[in-house]
């Protein structure tokens, strides 16, 4: 049996392997990589919700910013409909909602993250496109269109092997895209 050696919350983790499946640690995150890729690479998961002006008011309050626009304060009362979302507000809609036992140990969807060994998760960047003339508003359905864009395996400092995932979620409005969001 040959034994593998990864990195998991900064513990060794070791796998085993039967002698008929043989393989070097470094073509393992390639094999997972692709299967990854082979599994997802046609998905397109789709959620729907309304933006709430509670969930943007608790948010906004959170980040110690009474006024999600010039004039606009939301200290006691959540926005009104047709009030538009900030840059990044986003990312208040749209948790997860599985039960406890399908997140991740991190509190997340798995849907598009890689298999053991490779489920330590980090965010490693991103890059948000807003379309003009057309944002994000309480009170409108939105929907969230999420796909896998790549997996690819990186060796970091230490030399322990990691799969990069890139996912790109769109969000849709009533007049359209308004926001492409990679990560």
């Amino acid at each position: 049996m040959k034994l593998f050696t990864t990195s998991r919350l900064g513990n060794p983790l070791r796998l085993g392997c039967r002698s008929s499946q043989r393989r070097s640690a470094s073509t393992l995150g390639s094999d997972v990589a692709q299967q990854l890729l082979s599994r997802l690479k046609d998905r397109v998961t789709t959620r729907r919700q309304v933006l709430d002006g509670n969930q943007l008011q608790k948010l906004s309050l959170t980040l110690n910013r009474r006024h999600l626009h010039p004039g606009h304060d939301i200290s006691e009362i959540a926005p009104p409909n047709g009030t538009v979302l900030p840059a990044g507000y986003h990312l208040v809609y749209f948790t997860p909602n599985g039960t406890e036992f399908e997140l991740g140990v991190d509190g997340t969807d798995r849907s598009f993250n890689a298999p053991a060994p490779f489920t330590r998760r980090m965010w490693a960047g991103g890059r948000m496109q807003w379309a003009k003339n057309c944002p994000l508003r309480v009170g409108e359905e939105v929907e969230e269109r999420t796909r896998l864009l790549a997996a690819e395996p990186k060796k970091s400092r230490d030399g322990t092997e990691m799969i990069v995932v890139t996912i790109e979620k769109e969000f849709w409005g009533s007049q359209g895209l308004s926001l492409t969001d990679q990560r």
